[in-house]
């Protein structure tokens, strides 16, 4: 299928895209794995690809400031595709431009996951306070994450046992759903997509989602991997880990009921084998899975 960049309405965009649009270049499109939010498309120019995200589902987030952050992170040298323009259609959908810079990771070792682990820090090590161009959200962390728990009177008391631990903090950029599916590889260089969730959070619970996906769908052991490598040079206290992986258990078991994570031959066995494990989780919660 050819496609017209031209015909894109640009409300913000670079100068390598206005040289795409003065040479008219024809393009051809492939189809991308969907995700659940906005379409997505390979954009094939004679010379390079780019991704084409268009947003044509119920889910609309804010994609200035995804443009925006993404210009930000590639010029301090982040692992983040390089924005090229956003705009709307003609149909009026909200739509995204950047590069092309990769697929699926096929091969997972343990030096892939401390290079993710790796990334991941130098996301959070980035100084908020010192940040002018762009202006990150603020979530209420309860809100955010588990909006719909309270309909699970299980998981409400879970909630209310894991806030007595801790104190939830809002002082690192954390991308909120940093996992496999969201780092695709080229030529053996990584790179982190979808920044959807993106906001200034606790980057605690960030670790633990990740870890806790990794459990859940790649490994125990490449998890551990990834989760070492993180904390390697930070001292943190065992129980904070626990309680942020009791966190993400519930938020996962909260998605599960919701019939929105993937199912695949072990998913439940290993979920049931982390919150067995967990001892901030009641034995309950197994058998609610």
């Amino acid at each position: 299928m050819n496609l017209s960049i031209n015909h894109i309405e640009w409300i913000d965009k670079t100068t390598r895209l206005d040289q795409l649009l003065e040479q008219h270049t024809s393009f051809t499109t492939e189809t991308m794995n969907q995700g659940t939010e906005a379409e997505v498309i390979k954009v094939c120019a004679p010379q390079e690809s780019f991704v084409l995200k268009v947003w044509n589902k119920v889910h609309e987030p804010d994609i200035q400031l995804q443009y925006q952050l993404l210009l930000l992170l590639a010029e301090r040298g982040l692992a983040v595709p390089e924005p090229l323009g956003w705009g709307t259609n003609e149909h009026g959908n909200k739509v995204l431009l950047t590069t092309f810079d990769g697929d699926a990771i096929e091969n997972l070792n343990n030096a892939s996951m401390r290079a993710f682990a790796h990334i991941l820090q130098s996301i959070h090590q980035l100084d908020v306070q010192n940040i002018a161009e762009v202006s990150f959200p603020v979530y209420e962390f309860k809100a955010y994450f588990f909006s719909e728990a309270q309909a699970y009177p299980d998981l409400t008391a879970t909630l209310k046992l894991l806030f007595d631990h801790v104190q939830i903090r809002q002082d690192r950029i954390i991308h909120g759903d940093f996992h496999m599916e969201n780092i695709i590889e080229k030529n053996g260089d990584f790179t982190v997509i979808d920044w959807t969730n993106v906001q200034v959070g606790d980057d605690r619970y960030d670790v633990a989602w990740s870890t806790l996906l990794m459990k859940i769908y790649i490994s125990d052991s490449k998890a551990a991997t990834f989760q070492s490598a993180y904390w390697e040079e930070t001292e943190t206290d065992q129980d904070e880990i626990d309680v942020f992986e009791a966190f993400a258990c519930v938020r996962w078991l909260l998605l599960y009921r919701l019939d929105r994570v993937p199912l695949r031959q072990k998913t439940i066995q290993n979920v049931k084998r982390t919150i067995a494990r967990n001892p901030f989780l009641k034995e309950w919660l197994i058998s609610a899975t």
